[in-house]
C-alpha cells in the first residue's frame, strides 16, 4: 500500500521543482549587470524601466496582450460550437471528428508555423495582424474545446432534456440552460487560449512581420545575439500576466460561488 506521506511530499518536490526556473528568471531580471547573472549583492529596476522606455519592447508586450485577447475572443465561441455539434453525431464517428479538430495539438510548432506561413504568403497576408490572430486561434483552439467539453455533463444533458420536455424551444434551453450552466468551463477556456497566445513564440516567428512582433519573438530575437536581462524582464512579465489573469479568473469563480452559495442557489 503507497505510504500517503511519501506521495504527498513526491508532489511537493514536483510542484517545488517546476517552480525553480520561474523564479530564476524572476530573479535574473533585477541584474545590474548588463548579461544575464543572479545578483547576489547589487540589485537593480534599471531593466524594467528599459523596458518600458524602449518602444521595442513596451509595443511587443502590448502586441501580445492585444493578440492574447483577440484569439481568446475568437478560439472560446468556435470551440464552444464544435464541442456543442459534436454531440449531435453518431457515436462512431463523433471521435474521428475530434481528433481532426485536435490535430493543431499534435503537429510540431515548427510544421505548422510553416504551413501558415504558406498559406499566408498565398493569401496575401504574411506578417499581418490577421495572419498571427489567426495562428494563435488556431493553437488554442483544441484546448478550448478539451475543456468546454468537459462542461457538457450527463447532468447538464439530463436538464435540457427536461427543459425540452416542459415545452421549451432549443434557444430558451440553450439560452436558459446550457450557458449559464457552462459559462466556468468558457471562462477557464478563455484564460487556457489567453495563456498559450501570450506565451507562444515558436509559431509567431513564422507568422509575425515588423509591425505584428509579440513579446516572445522580440526576446528570441534579443537571444540570438546576446543573453540580456531584458529577457529576463520580459519573460518575467509575461508570467506575471499570464498568473494574474489565472489568479484573478479563480478568485472570480470562487467569489461568485460564495455569493450564490450564501443566497442558498444551486454552486
Amino acid at each position: 500500500m503507497t505510504n500517503p506521506i511519501i506521495v504527498r511530499l513526491s508532489g511537493w518536490f514536483v510542484l517545488i521543482l517546476l517552480q525553480i526556473p520561474l523564479v530564476m528568471t524572476f530573479w535574473a531580471s533585477f541584474s545590474a549587470d548588463s548579461l544575464l547573472t543572479l545578483p547576489t549583492t547589487r540589485w537593480s529596476m534599471r531593466w524594467y524601466v528599459d523596458f518600458i522606455n524602449e518602444p521595442q519592447w513596451s509595443r511587443a508586450a502590448f502586441r501580445s496582450l492585444i493578440a492574447a485577447c483577440v484569439a481568446a475572443g475568437i478560439a472560446v465561441p468556435l470551440a464552444t460550437a464544435a464541442a456543442w455539434s459534436l454531440r449531435e453525431w453518431p457515436q462512431r464517428f463523433r471521435y474521428y471528428v475530434l481528433g481532426a479538430l485536435l490535430m493543431p495539438a499534435t503537429v510540431s510548432g515548427v510544421a505548422l508555423g510553416l504551413g501558415l506561413l504558406q498559406v499566408a504568403h498565398a493569401l496575401g497576408l504574411a506578417g499581418q495582424w490577421p495572419c498571427l490572430i489567426g495562428a494563435h486561434t488556431l493553437l488554442g483552439f483544441p484546448v478550448a474545446l478539451l475543456v468546454v467539453r468537459m462542461g457538457f455533463t450527463p447532468s447538464l444533458q439530463g436538464l435540457e432534456a427536461a427543459a425540452a420536455g416542459l415545452g421549451a424551444n432549443p434557444s430558451v434551453v440553450a439560452w436558459r440552460i446550457t450557458l449559464p450552466l457552462l459559462w466556468p468551463w468558457l471562462v477557464a477556456s478563455a484564460v487556457a487560449v489567453f495563456v498559450i497566445s501570450l506565451n507562444d513564440a515558436v509559431v509567431a516567428v513564422f507568422v509575425c512581420g515588423p509591425d505584428t512582433e509579440t513579446l516572445p519573438v522580440v526576446a528570441w530575437r534579443q537571444l540570438r545575439h546576446s543573453a540580456g536581462p531584458m529577457v529576463a524582464v520580459a519573460g518575467t512579465i509575461t508570467m506575471v500576466a499570464s498568473l494574474g489573469m489565472m489568479g484573478v479568473t479563480t478568485a472570480g469563480l470562487w467569489y461568485l460561488r460564495f455569493r450564490k452559495q450564501s443566497a442558498g442557489g444551486p454552486l
